[in-house]
């Protein structure tokens, strides 16, 4: 905020407010200043020292940014899949075809994925809205093993995070899918953040 013929600038609070000391009395032009909007300038009177309410109202305005190049490296990435046909931790097309004569399941199509510490176990869940017990999925990636509580890998589809990981293996068509790559805890929080700290089931789709 600021009042033409000063030297004034203030910063408003989370609601609005702000004081400007030494005003004298009198018709005062206040210029509000926000980015994303553009600027206003609003008259107000004063009397004396006192509070003034000023209703302003700030149009949105475009920001016209300079464009910008982000150069990032990686240990990973589409392309080297195509060499990694006989990593453990990799099903391809070809085998999923391969198995899809006799899987219905994308949670079929994990088993046979032999990367260290994958475990696929079925537990008990309980529904979130009718509270009712039901069965579900336990899909872990780490190399320790034992314990009854279930340290869910992420799932991403197309490099996008799903929200409800089990929910997504139990629902997706295995005809769908391109390959299937699981990542480890390290390898996982590399790629993903720490989103993906228990691991990573990876789905890219055809």
């Amino acid at each position: 905020m600021m009042v033409a013929g000063t030297e004034g600038l203030v910063l408003t609070d989370e609601e609005g407010r702000f004081i400007m000391d030494d005003l004298p009395p009198g018709r005062h032009l206040v210029t509000t200043d926000h980015i994303a909007f553009e600027q206003r300038t609003d008259s107000v009177t004063i009397f004396s020292e006192e509070v003034v309410d000023i209703e302003v109202r700030l149009a949105v305005e475009a920001l016209e940014l300079e464009g910008l190049v982000v150069t990032a490296r990686t240990r990973f990435g589409r392309t080297s899949l195509l060499s990694d046909a006989k990593r453990a931790d990799f099903i391809s097309r070809e085998e999923i075809e391969a198995l899809l004569p006799r899987t219905t399941a994308t949670v079929d199509l994990l088993r046979n994925v032999q990367a260290p510490g994958l475990r696929i176990r079925e537990i008990s869940t309980v529904d979130a809205v009718t509270g009712v017990p039901r069965p579900g999925l336990c899909i872990e990636v780490s190399r320790r093993s034992g314990g009854q509580g279930c340290a869910p890998a992420a799932v991403f589809i197309n490099d996008v995070p799903v929200p409800y990981p089990e929910q997504a293996i139990i629902d997706m068509d295995p005809n769908f899918i391109d390959r299937i790559e699981v990542l480890n805890p390290v390898d996982a929080s590399f790629r993903y953040g720490t989103i993906a700290g228990n691991g990573a089931i990876v789905i890219y789709t055809r």
